[in-house]
């Protein structure tokens, strides 16, 4: 039982990361078009 606790644990850990990357990757797209856009 505890090792399901830890693999769901870890799951959970690295959704939350990839979530919170991906959300910082689209705030500063947002915040910043021109750098997309200039290059």
């Amino acid at each position: 039982m505890t090792q399901y606790t830890h693999e769901i644990r870890n799951l959970i850990s690295n959704h939350f990361v990839n979530v919170f990357y991906a959300a910082a990757a689209g705030v500063g797209s947002d915040r910043n078009p021109d750098h997309t856009v200039s290059g």
